[in-house]
């Protein structure tokens, strides 16, 4: 079982405290966390697949996926440091940051000591660019990924003679 994270990073928002108070995301990113996996509460869960209240699961014959979603997790007012959403973010190895900023997310915005794959999700309006980044290299890897949508078949009618 792989457990991942996800992440909304809202314009001028540029350190974990800010990240951490968000409690929804864009219509985009909502549909990007619909299509990883079916939420479920962890009663509905066997508990030892997370401690969180509400998670993104998904499975196959292959894999298993867990996704702590951070837009997903209470969000305690009382608590700057928001320690229940990053006792699970902190600690997972790859975070998948959809990132609706200006400016370029930095790997080390999450501190933590686990966190070893960023995917960085950067949407635009009609392809998505996205990079990777991994300790071990010193630049990112960036893809640009075209959204692409199926055309309509047009329905010819046959003349009659």
């Amino acid at each position: 079982m792989c457990i991942r994270d996800s992440l909304f990073v809202d314009k001028g928002q540029f350190d974990q405290k800010a990240i951490f108070f968000n409690s929804r995301g864009t219509e985009k990113y909502e549909e990007l966390v619909g299509r990883m996996g079916k939420e479920y509460k962890k009663s509905e869960l066997h508990k030892s697949l997370s401690l969180q209240p509400r998670i993104v699961y998904y499975a196959n014959a292959i894999y298993e996926l867990v996704f702590h979603v951070g837009t997903k997790m209470p969000t305690v007012l009382k608590d700057p440091q928001q320690i229940e959403k990053k006792k699970y973010i902190g600690n997972d190895c790859i975070h998948i940051v959809w990132n609706e900023n200006d400016r370029e997310y930095r790997g080390g915005t999450i501190t933590s000591a686990f966190n070893f794959v960023h995917i960085i999700i950067h949407p635009l309006r009609n392809l998505s660019l996205i990079h990777i980044s991994e300790p071990t290299r010193p630049l990112y890897i960036s893809y640009a990924v075209f959204c692409l949508k199926k055309k309509k078949k047009k329905k010819y009618k046959k003349k009659k003679k």
